[in-house]
């Protein structure tokens, strides 16, 4: 056996050469009387298809007879390892095309750096614009995006937020569907400290961060505008009456109507 750090091997005199120095982890360990270094046998990995099983640091470990431990350290470019140690590590995960499992590294940091994004539709170019706007900002910002579609069912909007929070995403921002009443759903994560913000579709019974138009502004000044420019029998597509967005676009219109005397 070779030394792998001084390149002597057990053939040589007693003082100087390469000895047994037990199992570790099912690995023969050897001692070199020169370098005074231990080191494990190099053993072939034995996985036939590296691409029918995703390479684990234990999988790795296990081939070189080290701790995971030791591994971690290597891939996370520790300091304290030694040097051979590591480019033996990074080399087998290389060659194993090793990637690293983000899910567990956000478990050991708290974080993802992962925004959940939920919407009653993505075929309707209001959200898609949205949707454009938050991915661009969340990417520069070193985030990434996972998008749910709740399909306008309060249900669905459920399960997708259940998804999202098991997914361990950082933050949510979410236009709540049409038949959504209640909101207990999120605010048992709101009060575990999920930062989440309302666009669009807001409501007055969560706490949360809420982006809007201003609806009720808007639509008086729309009024006003025809108003001011001869029209008499004006007629409002307001939306669902259950969202407060839809209120307010009727409460702007009725204002005008009231301010100029249209009954």
């Amino acid at each position: 056996m070779e030394c792998p750090n001084c390149k002597l091997n057990e053939d040589l005199e007693f003082t100087r050469k390469v000895v047994k120095a037990g199992i570790l982890r099912g690995a023969q360990r050897y001692y070199c009387n020169h370098c005074k270094t231990h080191f494990s046998e190099k053993r072939k990995v034995k996985i036939e298809n590296k691409n029918s099983h995703q390479i684990t640091i234990l999988d790795i470990a296990k081939h070189l007879g080290i701790a995971p431990s030791t591994v971690s350290k290597a891939l996370n470019n520790k300091s304290d390892i030694n040097f051979e140690t590591k480019n033996l590590i990074v080399k087998l995960a290389n060659d194993l095309n090793y990637k690293p499992n983000h899910f567990a590294k956000s478990l050991s940091r708290g974080n993802s750096n992962t925004i959940g994004v939920i919407i009653p539709n993505i075929e309707r170019p209001f959200f898609a614009a949205v949707l454009a706007g938050i991915q661009s900002v969340a990417s520069k910002a070193g985030y990434s995006v996972i998008i749910c579609q709740s399909d306008e069912s309060h249900q669905t909007e459920i399960l997708n937020i259940q998804t999202l929070m098991a997914s361990r995403v950082d933050g949510l921002l979410i236009s709540h569907t049409k038949e959504t009443s209640t909101f207990e759903h999120l605010k048992i994560h709101l009060n575990k400290g999920v930062p989440i913000v309302h666009f669009d579709r807001i409501s007055n019974e969560i706490n949360s961060s809420k982006i809007t138009h201003q609806n009720k502004e808007g639509s008086f000044q729309l009024v006003e505008h025809l108003i001011e420019n001869g029209c008499k029998r004006i007629a409002i597509l307001a939306g669902p009456k259950e969202l407060l967005i839809s209120n307010d676009r009727l409460d702007g219109y009725l204002a005008a109507l009231n301010k100029y005397g249209i009954p």
